[in-house]
């Protein structure tokens, strides 16, 4: 039997409500981001940060970023399978988007294989990849973690999704 509709809608607003943690690289962030099959070999570069997100029944996913300035990479965005399908990824983009607009970040980039369509869901629009700035086409995953195949997106902040 279904719960009523305000107990659901109050269940999906606590599953809603994250904890958002930073982490150091290795460890945890290592091991999630190796099972989701996304690249580790650059983790700890300088200019990186990363987080992990909980919800009320554990860990929903863990996200980072790269660079400083008006451009910043966002990487590694990576849903535990268990979590999705209920809005946790918008929600977990979003605050790390408002996470790099503290930090004085005017756009967004990355690159994905499989997930362009959550990420235009996100706010993101594809883009070719030589439009990139040169402090983001100089990190790693732009060089050589990421196939000249992947679609790269980018985001201004402050746009609402």
């Amino acid at each position: 039997k279904r719960p009523p509709p305000i107990a659901r809608r109050e269940r999906l607003e606590k599953d809603r409500r994250m904890r958002m943690t930073e982490l150091a690289p290795g460890g945890e962030l290592t091991d999630a981001l190796r099972q989701a099959g996304l690249p580790v070999e650059d983790l700890g570069r300088p200019k990186q940060r990363f987080w992990r997100f909980a919800g009320s029944d554990g860990v929903l996913g863990y996200a980072g970023l790269e660079g400083d300035g008006p451009d910043a990479l966002l990487r590694s965005v990576m849903i535990d399978p268990a979590a999705r399908g209920r809005g946790h990824g918008l929600a977990l983009v979003e605050a790390i988007a408002g996470e790099a607009a503290k930090r004085g970040t005017e756009r967004l980039w990355l690159l994905t294989l499989d997930a362009a369509g959550f990420f235009e869901k996100a706010g993101f629009a594809r883009v070719p990849r030589d439009t990139a700035p040169p402090a983001i086409a100089a990190t790693a995953e732009f060089i050589s973690l990421c196939p000249v195949s992947a679609v790269c997106m980018a985001r201004p902040l402050g746009r609402a999704v």
